[in-house]
């Protein structure tokens, strides 16, 4: 049917079922394959050692409306009394509006299966599909009194600039609410590539639409409006970067906005400063500049130290955490921290193009985070900073407790004082997050931040069981529900229970193992104060010593009814990760370039999407630095963003975006003199064409360019199997209906009766678009509504395809290469019917072995020989081929997982 060269895609859910059965899967196999000669020749030549049997069950919808839940009865029946059940995903969010599955795109969900027994694979196989016929989903319809009902819910978008960290948790809640989300990005990916990585374990986000960075704020606005049946509701900023960008576009186009007369003392550090300070409030005494020579004056002018007591803070104009935050103790050492400041990129991506250095203030540091609606300010949490020198850093986090307005107080004071903060920052709407020291008995303020509070959200749950509010859904309120948010209170006082979150701190460097097992046991089952946790930290990584928010190794998550518990558990978690929490592997005497070694390999994946994301997660386990490689302006990619499996926790040590000039794209994977750039390789089907170009110009392993076209473009893909002497599908490409009209009557010569034709775009992924026509007129509908439209791959549709209708059973062999010689790791028969007026539902796939059928065998062989038609010695391929009158047909293959 086809090839591609690349991995078996459906997000790799079939990885679990592949080992269970075989004990072996194609991204395992496909990393083998170009990087550990030795483990791919272990690989057996096909599949024949099963044991278990295996199938992917896709969920299948036939209702459209809004979706509200999955049947409790039905998934406990299947979770729980099915012995093939081995995990499941759910693809419909709550409040969303769902479709009826016609493709791949349009799958509800998953469940994962694996049994011994054939006969009870089947029988539990044959079970789901009857609940998702009856009463497996709950969807709602639109009413007869409510007709609109189902276009309300797709009328309204809200655009959230710099989706990270808790961005990506405001994000998730506007999707849950029903919110189409637009993701707009405030700088090119590769500016923005650290903070890509703070997108919180396990969060399943996608996006309705990608407006990639423009400098043109009038473009970006454009294309946010551009639909004529979505209303946007509100700009929010998500991350730090996109504060500036989120007024400037709120203000354009007439939503509730701070507007843009004070966006630069929202973002720049001493500008802030200095609009307190015209505001009549305590301020800190500082300067910026460029000349280090400057500054020493002002120290000696300003501050006046004394000897013994020389401090000072130095710092970024525009960062996060506590990054680049320096306390100095004599001029030596702000010359130092000048130094390692000035003209370098720091983790938000900006260039820091002055220095700005302050009076140091003695106190405890408070967190003030408020909700504005029309300059009215809501306080919904008040926390303390655990705030102490680590590692050679003098403000590392340890960790951060909740308070309420009577536990201390200067509380009240702070939230006074913050209040005419924000009014002289000209904030009236949504969420701040403000830092103040308590310094000789009054309140100064570090910075505040026109967005949420960061730390990807963590703290959330920890403020819901405390106050039963946090400032991601007052946030969501200040700007889209006023009668909401004028139920919140004041300030917090009714406290249900006492909360912190303890930052995880990690005093070694080396390449990080696992976590202590039973520390972690005594964590989550002894201590009544445990709530949850995240690791920061991925085995086979090299891991630094903690020094600010970018290095902690993950968090802890406490509430407690009883304040002296909480503060003991507290305490035994610090002792652990002094002592024993993590396993660190420390560079050995008789290996010191050990820690080099670990850094010193890198693998590009060209669109890390569905199993490419899988296969960038594998590599980075095995200790390689991963680089996402972008085939096309993100926009163009926007569906296949949306396609990364939910709970992967995915991180890249570097983004290069979209480039035509393959130079430049080889040249910014290559710039590192002490990163050696080992293979680059295809995650997604659209970057099959871009991993070729890449590799060979690199000099890697490659399948080089001479065969790009026929691995990419389903035509010429064909075109080469028939050349080379193989059983291919007839075919012919068009942009006239007439050229198709007349080629059907000459080479298909239909019978009335039996008139079947497969009309298809030249470049797709999954069925979408792919129709079996049974007159000339179907064929004429099929045609229009490919030709000239942009498919869920990106690409526009110039052509059309038509091809032969194959009767028979649909395969899929998955194979990897090496040097021209081929491995089957998988067969798979597809399970396609027609359903909900489309003809080619997949309603589920089960693996096989070389024995199952007599034809598996013919097949293999067959698709070796396809292979080496399209030019494909190393990596992975996915073909798709049918069993038809007695022979296999390629339908397409793909040169990825």
């Amino acid at each position: 049917v086809e090839v591609g060269a690349r991995c078996h895609g459906g997000d790799g859910l079939w990885v679990k079922v592949a080992n269970e059965c075989f004990g072996q899967n194609q991204v395992e196999a496909t990393i083998f394959s170009y990087l550990d000669e030795e483990r791919f020749n272990a690989i057996p030549a096909e599949p024949t050692l099963r044991q278990a049997y295996g199938a992917i069950k896709w969920l299948i919808n036939y209702q459209e409306g809004m979706f509200e839940r999955m049947d409790e009865e039905c998934m406990s029946r299947i979770t729980s009394q099915t012995s093939s059940y081995r995990g499941h995903q759910v693809f419909l969010a709550p409040g969303k509006h769902v479709i009826k599955t016609q493709t791949c795109f349009s799958w509800a969900g998953c469940i994962i299966l694996a049994n011994p027994s054939q006969e009870t694979l089947e029988t539990d196989y044959g079970m789901i599909e009857e609940m998702e016929k009856t009463s497996l989903f709950h969807v709602k319809s639109p009413s007869a009194d409510c007709p609109d009902e189902v276009t309300a819910i797709k009328s309204c978008a809200v655009a959230v600039v710099d989706p990270f960290s808790t961005g990506a948790v405001l994000a998730f809640e506007l999707s849950q609410l029903g919110y189409k989300i637009y993701a707009v990005y405030s700088s090119n990916l590769d500016q923005l590539s650290n903070l890509q990585n703070l997108v919180p374990q396990g969060l399943s986000l996608s996006f309705d639409k990608v407006v990639p960075f423009d400098s043109n704020i009038a473009t970006l606005a454009a294309k946010l409006t551009d639909s004529p049946l979505v209303t946007l509701s509100a700009v929010l900023a998500g991350a730090e970067t996109g504060v500036e960008l989120a007024d400037q576009l709120s203000e354009l186009l007439g939503l509730r906005s701070n507007g843009t007369n004070h966006s630069e003392e929202r973002r720049n550090k001493f500008a802030m400063g200095e609009a307190v300070r015209h505001a009549g409030l305590r301020a800190v005494k500082q300067v910026k500049s460029e000349s280090i020579d400057e500054i020493e004056k002002w120290i000696h002018e300003e501050i006046k130290p004394q000897q013994d007591d020389f401090k000072v803070i130095v710092k970024p104009m525009d960062s996060a955490g506590s990054e680049g935050v320096t306390l100095c103790r004599s001029v030596d050492e702000v010359r130092a921290a000048f130094d390692s400041i000035l003209g370098k990129v720091n983790n938000l991506g900006l260039l820091n193009k002055a220095v700005l250095v302050q009076e140091y203030l003695e106190g405890q540091e408070y967190v003030v985070d408020m909700v504005s609606r029309d300059g009215q300010h809501k306080v919904v949490a008040v926390w303390a900073y655990d705030r102490r020198a680590a590692n050679g850093a003098g403000f590392v986090c340890f960790g951060q407790r909740l308070l309420a307005l009577q536990d201390e107080p200067q509380v009240a004071a702070i939230i006074n004082y913050q209040r005419k903060v924000v009014d002289a920052l000209g904030i009236r709407h949504g969420p701040t997050h403000g830092e103040v020291k308590w310094c000789r008995g009054e309140p100064v303020l570090v910075e505040v931040g026109a967005r949420c509070h960061g730390g990807d959200g963590l703290w959330v749950k920890v403020a819901n069981e405390c106050f039963g509010q946090n400032q991601v859904e007052a946030t969501i309120f200040s700007y889209l529900d006023e009668e909401r948010f004028n139920a919140i209170p004041a300030e917090p006082t009714l406290r249900q229970a006492y909360g912190a979150i303890k930052w995880l701190i990690n005093y070694q460097e080396g390449m990080f193992e696992r976590m202590d097992e039973e520390c972690m046991s005594r964590i989550t089952s002894q201590t009544s104060s445990y709530r949850g946790h995240q690791v920061f930290l991925a085995p086979g990584k090299h891991v630094i010593k903690t020094q600010t928010c970018f290095s902690w190794a993950g968090c802890i998550i406490l509430a407690n009814p009883s304040q002296e518990t909480l503060e003991t558990d507290y305490g035994m978690i610090e002792e652990m990760e002094k002592t024993s929490l993590f396993h660190v592997k420390s560079p050995s005497a008789d290996c010191p370039d050990e820690v080099t070694a670990i850094k010193s390999c890198a693998v590009a994946v060209v669109d890390p999407f569905s199993t490419g994301a899988v296969l960038a997660f594998e590599l980075s386990q095995l200790g390689y630095k991963i680089y996402a490689v972008y085939s096309s302006n993100l926009d163009q990619l926007s569906n296949l963003q949306n396609l990364v499996p939910q709970g992967l926790s995915l991180s890249f040590d570097k983004v290069v975006p979209f480039d035509s000039n393959i130079a430049t794209l080889a040249a910014k994977l290559t710039d590192s003199p002490l990163v050696t750039l080992s293979a680059v390789l295809a995650g997604a089907e659209t970057g099959v064409e871009l991993a070729d170009q890449l590799s060979e110009l690199l000099g890697l392993r490659s399948n080089g360019t001479n065969h790009s076209e026929e691995r990419r473009n389903k035509f010429a893909m064909g075109e080469a199997v028939r050349h080379a002497g193989l059983r291919a599908v007839k075919q012919v490409k068009s942009e006239s209906i007439d050229e198709i009209e007349k080629w059907i009557h000459e080479e298909i010569k239909p019978q009335q009766d039996d008139f079947k034709v497969i009309v298809k775009p030249m470049d797709s992924a999954g069925s979408e678009g792919v129709t079996l026509c049974r007159s000339v007129d179907e064929v004429r509908a099929a045609f229009d509504s490919i030709l000239g439209k942009v498919n869920n791959l990106g690409l526009l549709n110039k052509a059309v395809l038509v091809q032969e209708y194959l009767e028979g059973q649909e395969y899929v062999v998955d194979m990897v290469s090496r040097d021209g010689q081929h491995k089957v790791v998988a067969v798979w028969a597809y399970d396609r019917r027609a359903a909900n007026g489309a003809g080619f539902v997949c309603f589920g796939q089960r693996l096989l072995a070389l024995q199952d059928e007599p034809q598996v065998a013919a097949i293999i062989n067959y698709q070796r020989k396809v292979v080496d038609a399209l030019g494909i010695r190393h990596g992975p391929t996915h073909g798709e081929v049918k069993w038809c009158r007695g022979e296999p047909v390629l339908v397409e293959v793909g040169a990825r997982c």
